[in-house]
């Protein structure tokens, strides 16, 4: 008999080189708290070869996870989809919109935002029956929390399940059978929303929508003090024992580090590849101390690379970046 770990979870981010380390960190708190067997689809457009090489490298030793990228450059360059909105939002964002259509193996896909860590094995979330739902989503808190006049929420038939697109379960059977890919990249390049696909996701999928416990979405923030008492034990209880904690900004910018900042690095600190990026060197010393032995890494795997154009400069920017850490190690102590 087939055992319930065999089948793989269907698992989807969408990343460009800059938001790689981010990703790192996710896959490793997947690596360490999922134990069904997992196939990650990396949705991207043009990963330089060295970030596909060290992903490949982290996930290597793991049998129960299986990675593969899939290019969408020429999708998206056929979208011309920014178009002002919050500024960290992009045409990357949209790629989700692609995975019912690009992914057609599967009737049922999770995707993930890549700022965010996982601590529940994922089959659990991959359970929920979505019957003819398009998506299942969880709430987000901060948006029905605060009277926020750019959003969509109140042309919803429910303000109050206005969700967060940042751990989706997408029916992708639902969506090809009522919807041809030209016809929902259509709708959504005639969407101009401040919260970009976020907003017209929740338009598109109003009553169509499985909502789950904010466990599986727990958004890193504040609430409004005027918040309705239901919102905030609901809030608590995610906060209490989340299943994926979602940072929505990036947890090295913060001025103070809070505990899941600290959760972050501490995963960030076993991922065993050399995965150089700015989040390395843009935050705190404790989380800058812990990249010491990865930027020695890369250093040594630029040195040995198998290629006559090592990329001199960046070289000496990561022995320089080494040496400020240990210098500012040694003053700090001293």
């Amino acid at each position: 008999m087939e055992s319930h770990l065999d089948y793989p979870i269907p698992v989807v981010f969408a990343t460009d080189d800059n938001y790689v380390p981010y990703l790192s960190v996710a896959i490793q708190s997947i690596i360490e708290n999922c134990e069904s067997n997992i196939a990650i689809y990396i949705f991207h457009v043009g990963l330089k070869a060295d970030n596909i090489y060290f992903l490949k490298l982290q996930v290597e030793s793991f049998p129960n996870i299986n990675l593969s990228f899939v290019d969408c450059l020429t999708e998206i360059s056929l979208l011309d989809l920014d178009r002002g909105g919050v500024k960290h939002l992009n045409s990357l964002a949209w790629l989700r919109l692609l995975i019912p259509y690009v992914l057609q193996q599967y009737d049922k896909v999770i995707y993930l935002d890549v700022d965010l860590l996982v601590l529940k094995d994922l089959r659990e979330l991959y359970k929920y029956e979505l019957e003819d739902k398009l998506i299942a989503a969880c709430r987000d808190t901060f948006i029905v929390s605060w009277d926020n006049k750019d959003c969509i929420k109140e042309q919803l038939s429910n303000p109050n399940d206005y969700f967060n697109t940042g751990v989706l379960v997408f029916n992708s059977f639902q969506f090809r059978i009522r919807f041809s890919k030209e016809e929902l990249l259509k709708k959504a390049y005639a969407s101009n929303y401040y919260y970009a696909d976020q907003d017209f996701l929740n338009l598109f999928c109003d009553r169509n929508t499985l909502l789950l416990t904010s466990q599986w979405n727990m958004l890193k923030g504040w609430l409004s003090p005027d918040s309705a008492e239901w919102l905030i034990s609901e809030y608590e209880h995610a906060q209490a024992s989340p299943y994926i904690v979602h940072f929505i900004h990036k947890p090295m910018k913060e001025t103070m580090l809070s505990d899941l900042s600290k959760l972050f690095l501490d995963y960030a600190s076993r991922v065993k590849v050399p995965l150089l990026q700015s989040f390395f060197i843009e935050g705190h010393r404790s989380g800058t101390f812990i990249y010491e032995s990865t930027i020695r890494d890369y250093i040594l795997y630029l040195i040995n690379k198998k290629s006559d154009k090592i990329d001199l400069k960046f070289l000496l920017k990561c022995v320089l970046l080494k040496l400020k850490i240990k210098y500012t190690s040694f003053f700090s102590r001293n």
